[in-house]
């Protein structure tokens, strides 16, 4: 009797090997070499539709980081802003207080400065 390798080519059972494909069982008439072609199919397709996946899942989270420093970069700005305005607030408050004690000292009441 024939081993496997001799019932098919060397250069088929090589690549039949190599793929994980094992030789046609002639009682189920290739049936499992079916079942094993598209269940290697089925894998290649998840594996791509995967690997898509995880290229759209980090362009996505690209465009947040790009999106998320364009608003951080506003808030600091408008930080930036309201900083300086409470800073000149504060100027204009001390200038004031200054004032109403300035016109105090000299006795003059609010009714006094019409």
């Amino acid at each position: 009797m024939q081993s496997p390798e001799e019932m098919i080519d060397g250069e088929e059972f090589l690549s039949r090997r190599d793929s994980g494909c094992s030789p046609p069982d002639p009682a189920d008439g290739g049936k499992e070499q079916a079942r094993q072609h598209k269940r290697k199919e089925q894998n290649r397709t998840a594996q791509r539709l995967y690997r898509e996946r995880k290229v759209q899942r980090i362009t996505d989270l690209q465009d947040d980081i790009r999106r998320l420093q364009c608003q951080a970069s506003a808030l600091q700005e408008e930080h930036r802003n309201l900083h300086l305005e409470v800073c000149r607030m504060e100027t204009e408050n001390d200038v004031l207080r200054s004032s109403l004690a300035t016109s105090r000292t000299y006795g003059l009441s609010d009714g006094d400065r019409e």
